[in-house]
C-alpha cells in the first residue's frame, strides 16, 4: 500500500523539519514548501493526502493555500491550519475543507490525532 503523502508549509525552515520528521516517523511520505506560493505550485503537479500549513507566511499564507485547494477538480486533500494567531475565519474554512484549525506551539500527539481522524487510519 502506497505511504500516504504529506505536503508541509511554514516560513521557518525548522519547523517545516521538525514537522516532516513526526510524520516520516509516522511512515508518511512527506515534502515542505516555505510558503503559500512555493505550496500551490507543488500541488500543480504532485498529488497530496494531507497538508499541514501554517496561516501566516509572507510569501503566500495558509488562506491562499485552502482557496486553490477549494477550487480543484476531483479528490482534495485534507487540509491542518496551524497558526500561532487565531485570525482566520473558521465557519469559513471548515466549509472549505479544513479539517481543524491548531495553534502553535505544536502539539503532536494532538495533530497526530487529528491525522488519524482525516485520514480515518
Amino acid at each position: 500500500m502506497p505511504r500516504k503523502k504529506v505536503l508541509i508549509v511554514d516560513d521557518e525552515p525548522d519547523i517545516c523539519e521538525i514537522i516532516s520528521y513526526e510524520m516520516d516517523d509516522r511512515g508518511f511520505e512527506t515534502e515542505s514548501a516555505n510558503g503559500g506560493f512555493e505550496a500551490i505550485e507543488k500541488l500543480k503537479n504532485t498529488k497530496f493526502d494531507l497538508i499541514l500549513t501554517d496561516v501566516r507566511m509572507p510569501n503566500g499564507s495558509g488562506v491562499d493555500i485552502v482557496n486553490f485547494v477549494h477550487k480543484l477538480n476531483g479528490i482534495k486533500p485534507k487540509i491542518i491550519l496551524i497558526s500561532a494567531f487565531s485570525d482566520v475565519k473558521e465557519e469559513e474554512m471548515h466549509q472549505k475543507g479544513v479539517v481543524a484549525i491548531l495553534t502553535k506551539p505544536i502539539d503532536f500527539v494532538l495533530v497526530n490525532k487529528v491525522i488519524d481522524q482525516a485520514l480515518a487510519i
